[in-house]
C-alpha cells in the first residue's frame, strides 16, 4: 500500500518560516536578557536555538542562499542515507537538549515559554518526519531538484568573483544531487513508499524546461547571460 505523505526536507519550508520568524526573529529582541552561566552544562533557549540556526544553514545551504545566510553559497543539501541519518540524529540531539534545558532553566517568562513551545513542536515534527521516510519522496511537482536547483541558482549572488566560483561549484555538484534523488526514489520503490500519479504530474515538463533545445540559454545557466560590470574584464571574457 502506497504512502501519500509530504516530504519532510531541509528546504524553506511552511513550518521552517513560521519557526524562523517566532523562534529566532523575535526572540533577538529580548536575547541580550538571557545571560549564559559558564559554569552551566545546559545552554541557555537563546544559545541553543543559535546553535541550531548555524547547523540548519549548514545542512541547507540552499534555504541558506534564499535568504542571505552567507558562506553556504558553494554546496547543495546532502539528501544521501548517510546526510539523512546525521540530521535525524542531530535533531534528536537539539530536542533532548531543548527539553532538558525546560526542567532547568527555560521557562522563566512568556516569551521564552513561546519560543520554546514553538521549536519543541518544530523538531518533534521533524523527527516525525524520519520515522515515516518522508526523505524517500524527495520530488513532486512543488519541490525536488527539478525546482530547487534552479530557484537556488537564480538567487545566487553573482557580483563578484568569488560569486561565480560558488556558481561553479553548484553547477559541478549537480550529478551528485541527482544522484543522491534517484537513489532515495528507488528506496522508496523498494519500500512502496511513492508519491500518487498526481503529484509528479507536472514533473516532466518541469524538468524538460530545464533542457531546452539551444541548451546554453538553460535557466541554470542564467547568471552568465548578462554579467555584471563589478568583474573585471578578464574575468568576464573567461566566463
Amino acid at each position: 500500500m502506497k504512502r501519500h505523505r509530504t516530504a519532510f526536507v531541509f528546504q524553506p519550508r511552511t513550518a521552517f518560516a513560521v519557526f524562523v520568524v517566532l523562534t529566532l526573529v523575535l526572540p533577538r529582541q529580548i536575547s541580550a536578557q538571557h545571560i549564559v552561566n559558564p559554569n552551566e552544562l545546559t545552554p541557555t533557549l537563546y544559545e541553543l536555538l543559535d546553535s541550531e540556526w548555524a547547523g540548519l544553514m549548514r545542512e541547507s545551504p540552499e534555504w541558506a542562499t534564499g535568504i542571505g545566510y552567507p558562506g553556504e553559497n558553494d554546496r547543495w543539501s546532502d539528501i544521501s542515507e548517510e546526510g539523512n541519518i546525521r540530521r535525524r540524529d542531530q535533531m534528536s540531539e537539539f530536542l533532548g537538549t531543548l527539553e532538558l534545558g525546560n526542567r532547568i532553566n527555560y521557562l522563566d517568562d512568556d516569551d521564552s515559554r513561546l519560543d520554546y513551545e514553538f521549536a519543541r513542536r518544530w523538531a518533534s515534527d521533524a523527527l516525525d518526519g524520519y520515522r515515516f521516510h518522508d526523505e524517500l519522496l524527495p520530488i513532486s511537482q512543488i519541490y525536488g531538484v527539478q525546482l530547487d536547483i534552479p530557484s537556488t541558482l537564480d538567487r545566487q549572488p553573482h557580483k563578484s568573483v568569488q560569486d561565480y566560483q560558488d556558481i561553479f561549484s553548484r553547477l559541478s555538484a549537480i550529478p551528485t544531487l541527482i544522484e543522491q534523488t534517484i537513489v532515495l526514489m528507488q528506496h522508496g520503490i523498494d519500500r512502496k513508499i511513492t508519491q500518487p500519479k498526481i503529484i509528479m504530474r507536472d514533473v516532466p515538463e518541469q524538468i524538460l524546461e530545464l533542457i531546452p533545445p539551444d541548451s546554453v540559454r538553460t535557466p541554470l545557466l542564467s547568471a552568465f547571460y548578462d554579467l555584471p560590470e563589478s568583474l573585471p574584464a578578464t574575468t568576464r571574457l573567461e566566463l
